[in-house]
């Protein structure tokens, strides 16, 4: 359960990022390199990072110790696009 949060916080805290690279001054090439940048600061790995439209969706893991399951996943999706509500 605790690398499950600590994956979708790292998650989270990629794709916000990323999502402001892609839609600040920077070029939509560095967003993942953003996104890498703030997984690592979370301790967790950027496994995907892409753009849809101009919102930004990424897919991290992180290592659980538990020979059963030897790692966890989060994905998560930020931006300005509406949810279609």
């Amino acid at each position: 359960m605790y690398c499950q949060s600590v994956a979708q916080t790292g998650a989270d805290a990629a794709a916000i990022g990323a999502a402001s690279a892609l839609n600040g001054v920077s070029a939509a090439a560095t967003m993942c390199g953003e996104a890498g940048q703030i997984a690592a600061a979370n301790q967790v790995n950027l496994e995907e990072c892409a753009s849809v439209g101009s919102d930004a969706v990424v897919r991290v893991s992180v290592s659980t110790g538990v020979p059963l399951v030897s790692h966890v996943t989060a994905d998560s999706r930020a931006g300005p696009e509406d949810c279609g509500g």
